[in-house]
């Protein structure tokens, strides 16, 4: 269970296709056939679990969304529009009513 916990928490990071495979390969071994098995092994040859260094430089998660809040507020004081409405512009609610309201 806790390679489908990693896999499902691997959706908002940027984990590597070789450290996907091995996690796949893990999780599915049992259940695949031979010829999958060898692809998802010689994918997986890369994987940080298998380097000694077990390193990389690339960021491995995304920055986290903040909203529309600073942006949407400062487009209305450059372009001096009075906000009528006290949307939450962190939410997609709220950027859509801005969008529907503003930019139509």
């Amino acid at each position: 269970m806790h390679n489908i916990q990693n896999l499902y928490k691997s959706l908002n990071e940027r984990k590597r296709p070789e450290d996907i495979a091995e996690l796949i390969a893990d999780l599915m071994h049992d259940k695949l056939t031979v010829a999958e098995n060898e692809i998802l092994k010689t994918a997986a040859q890369s994987a940080l679990n298998r380097n000694f260094f077990g390193y990389t430089s690339m960021l491995e998660s995304f920055g986290e969304v903040i909203g529309a809040d600073r942006q949407i507020n400062k487009a209305l004081e450059i372009f001096k529009v009075q906000n009528f409405s006290d949307s939450d512009y962190s939410k997609t609610e709220g950027i859509e009513l801005f969008y529907m309201v503003f930019l139509l």
